[in-house]
């Protein structure tokens, strides 16, 4: 408890002189606002709102207050009792640093914390450096608050007084044609002429300078370095050939490249006239292997197969691994003895489009396909080259299958890997010359042909039955076809 006395000093009344002094003692810190006193808070602490001899707390009164956050209004970083603004301490409590606008008299040039200037920024490149020093040449920071012809403006600033780099001691750079030969400079000779030995940018002339040197051998010369225009980066005209494909043209412009593989043959990827080579352009490429994207056998200048050069430019020969007009089969070797002939003639009577062939007496072959058909021109297909849809006029040389032959080839066909369930077939036989030049029926094989004369076999080798009634005939042209009878021979139409 902190007492304080007070001394009243009375005036009597009625003229008298007497004085009546009448002492009354305050006490700070017993949380009562007494005469004398601005607050009390009951408590010594002199750093809170209200001090320990209960005045109000200000900014100024050398005390800094504690209690309060630096984001609640009357905080104070610090109190130094006075009014200076240019100290450690602001009038507004709060404690100097480098860029709040106060320069700072109060320390010594070198002694930490001195401000030479203070522009309250953070911009390197003015008179004052975010450190509150100034700026000066040499300090490797480049002003750029003046303009040429101020003074202190730098063209430069490279932190150092070396007068043979880029960058003078005097912050001024160095100036192609100025008569001096500066950092990055191969020549000055004082002048901006081309052609005296020395360019208007202090280089030696050389290709790529936009000077044309014809004495050099220079042809062009556009001043870049884009290699793929009209002028190289030899400062030679672009021509087809040069190994540099052009860009700078549109498709339909007569120079216009699409290739340029630095040479001119015609017989590689890139022709002579710098366009890709393609099968069909009637030029044979030479540069690649058989077996090889692009390679050619051939290039008659179209994509006409059976012309000896077929449409992908291989050439239509038997032995070409490859089934070209004309060929039932190609089975790429010499040997005469197995399926395929060297003549590319299959030794049965069903082409390479056959999947399954069976023979189901001599000379008498079924040709059939995992899928059904849905045109005859795909069952005609399935016949050899020197074969043909079986017919009664072709199969009348040949020996009739008995009922053990038909059951032999079921036996063969259920044993195929994935053959569709069936109880008979349709060949699409479309019997040109059976009974009638009108009948084009189907043969249906079926499993339970017994050699009747009516059905399966009897109806191609006797010309009975379904073979005399057209409109079965037309029924059975609508259905999906399994395969085709084939034999040996070429239908000839009966005459009339």
């Amino acid at each position: 408890m902190r007492t304080l006395s007070l001394f009243l000093v009375l005036f009597g009344a009625c003229g008298d002189d007497t004085v009546v002094v009448r002492e009354r003692v305050s006490n700070c810190g017993n949380s009562k606002v007494e005469l004398g006193e601005q607050c009390d808070d009951g408590n010594d602490e002199p750093s809170d709102a209200c001090t320990d001899s209960c005045r109000l707390a200000r900014c100024g009164d050398s005390v800094q207050r504690t209690d309060l956050s630096a984001d609640e209004f009357d905080f104070e970083g610090c109190d130094d009792g006075n009014d200076l603004e240019n100290d450690a301490c602001s009038n507004d409590c709060v404690p100097a640093v480098c860029g709040d606008a106060l320069l700072r008299v109060d320390i010594a040039e070198g002694a930490p914390g001195f401000e030479a200037c203070d522009d309250a920024n953070a911009n390197d490149n003015d008179a004052c450096l975010s450190n509150c020093q100034l700026a000066v040449c040499g300090d490797g920071l480049l002003r750029s608050d003046l303009s040429p012809g101020e003074e202190g403006f730098e063209a430069c600033d490279d932190g150092n007084d070396d007068d043979s780099d880029a960058c003078r001691g005097d912050c001024t750079g160095t100036v192609c044609g100025d008569g001096v030969v500066g950092h990055g400079e191969i020549c000055d000779d004082g002048n901006l002429i081309e052609d005296d030995g020395c360019t208007s940018r202090c280089t030696a002339p050389s290709c790529g300078d936009g000077a044309v040197q014809a004495s050099s051998g220079e042809q062009c010369d556009d001043g870049n370095a884009e290699n793929s225009d009209a002028c190289s980066n030899r400062c030679l005209l672009a021509a087809c050939g040069d190994g540099i494909l052009r860009s700078d043209l549109e498709s339909e412009h007569q120079d216009f490249e699409n290739c340029d593989d630095g040479n001119l043959s015609d017989n590689d990827a890139c022709t002579a006239l710098c366009v890709p080579a393609r099968c069909g352009d009637s030029i044979i490429r030479r540069d690649l292997v058989p077996g090889r994207e692009g390679f050619e056998d051939c290039d008659d200048g179209n994509h006409i197969g059976g012309d000896g050069c077929a449409a992908d430019c291989q050439a239509e020969r038997c032995g070409n691994g490859r089934i070209d007009p004309l060929e039932d089969c190609d089975d790429a070797n010499i040997r005469d003895d197995d399926e395929c002939s060297n003549e590319c003639e299959a030794r049965s009577a069903c082409s390479a489009e056959a999947e399954w062939r069976y023979e189901i007496t001599p000379g008498l072959w079924l040709c059939l396909n995992n899928e059904t058909l849905d045109s005859y021109d795909a069952s005609d297909a399935l016949c050899g080259r020197s074969a043909t849809p079986a017919t009664h006029a072709l199969v009348e040389p040949l020996r009739e299958p008995t009922p053990a032959e038909n059951q032999a080839f079921w036996s063969w066909y259920d044993e195929r890997e994935d053959a569709p369930p069936a109880q008979y077939l349709r060949s699409g036989q479309k019997r040109r010359g059976g009974c009638s030049r009108e009948a084009y029926g189907d043969l249906l094989i079926s499993r339970w042909w017994d050699g009747s004369l009516r059905g399966g076999w009897g109806d191609l080798f006797r010309g009975d039955s379904s073979c005399n009634s057209s409109s079965a005939d037309v029924a059975n042209m609508g259905r999906h076809l399994s395969g085709v009878v084939c034999v040996r021979g070429t239908f000839a139409e009966p005459a009339p």
